[in-house]
């Protein structure tokens, strides 16, 4: 009877091992194929990412470039301050009031503010229209 047991366990120890390896084989090679794509797939992402930010900057850096060459006609930089000037000034009064800037005020208030703006988009129009070309920095180049 021990050879009997003997006999039926051996087949059934070899047969274990030679399942597993098969089963672990066909795992590994999948898994390495899948890892192989997600390595390539990462790869392609990274340098698309590269060549992105590449021209980001190349785009930025020819941005402030041609900003730098601009504000150094007067021109533009009075519009840059007269600009950022009307806006801190817009900003101050809704922050200062915390509610809609233009409320509680009458007609002729508003009108006032509305004209006023209008004047001076129409005199910066004006002041850029004659003088740009004058002070224009990029002719020289």
């Amino acid at each position: 009877m021990s050879t009997t047991t003997n006999e039926t366990a051996l087949p059934q120890e070899k047969k274990t091992p030679e399942h597993k390896k098969c089963g672990c084989a066909g795992v590994k090679a999948k898994l390495s194929q899948f890892s192989n794509c997600v390595y390539s797939s990462l790869l392609s992402t990274k340098d698309h990412i590269v060549k992105g930010a590449h021209v980001c900057l190349v785009g930025h850096w020819n941005f402030i470039k041609c900003l730098a060459t601009e504000l150094q006609n007067p021109v533009v930089l009075l519009n840059v301050i007269l600009g950022s000037g009307v806006i801190t000034g817009l900003l101050n009064g809704y922050i200062k009031y915390e509610k809609r800037f233009l409320k509680g005020k009458t007609n002729n208030e508003i009108l006032g503010c509305a004209g006023a703006a209008v004047a001076l988009l129409t005199l910066d129009g004006f002041v850029s229209k004659r003088y740009y070309s004058k002070f224009d920095q990029k002719k020289n180049l």
